[in-house]
């Protein structure tokens, strides 16, 4: 059975699938679930993306993909893992599917989500935004999360 039962789908819940392996591609940009030998695990609520071991992965026409990471990974340390994407991908062991819709409503019914504490830096590569972002992540007072490609998706949708 590859998916829910139509009476475990709840208004605000996502889909939770086991990464069961990681094709391990990294000739090519880890780019989304295609990447993955994934096994349906259960629904779960949206607040799930909200963990610290959650992380938005992909964007496509009609859904979010995010990804939990492995238990005491911490992927957003840049000393370990300059690139987030990749790390996030390496460690993966579960893959959570949200729709734009049910997203979207989660957090308009968030208090205090108006943007101002974020700051995108968008730049062309091989400029020194890595960099840039190390040096940024060393100062201890930002969450620096360094060539998030998912953003791109969100541009494009």
């Amino acid at each position: 059975y590859f998916g829910p039962r139509k009476q475990d789908v709840q208004p605000n819940s996502v889909m939770c699938y086991q990464v069961l392996a990681n094709l391990k591609l990294h000739f090519a940009w880890p780019n989304g679930t295609d990447k993955f030998l994934l096994k349906f695990k259960k629904m779960e609520d949206i607040s799930v993306i909200e963990q610290d071991d959650v992380f938005l992965s992909g964007v496509r026409e009609k859904e979010f993909h995010f990804m939990r990471t492995k238990p005491g990974v911490r992927v957003t340390d840049m000393d370990q893992h300059p690139l987030i994407y990749f790390s996030v991908f390496d460690h993966a062991v579960e893959v959570i599917v949200a729709s734009h819709e049910t997203v979207y409503r989660y957090l308009q019914d968030k208090p205090g989500r108006d943007g101002r504490n974020i700051t995108l830096l968008h730049n062309i590569g091989r400029c020194g935004s890595t960099l840039v972002a190390h040096m940024v992540y060393k100062t201890g007072q930002c969450k620096v999360l360094s060539e998030p490609f998912p953003f791109v998706g969100i541009y494009c949708v």
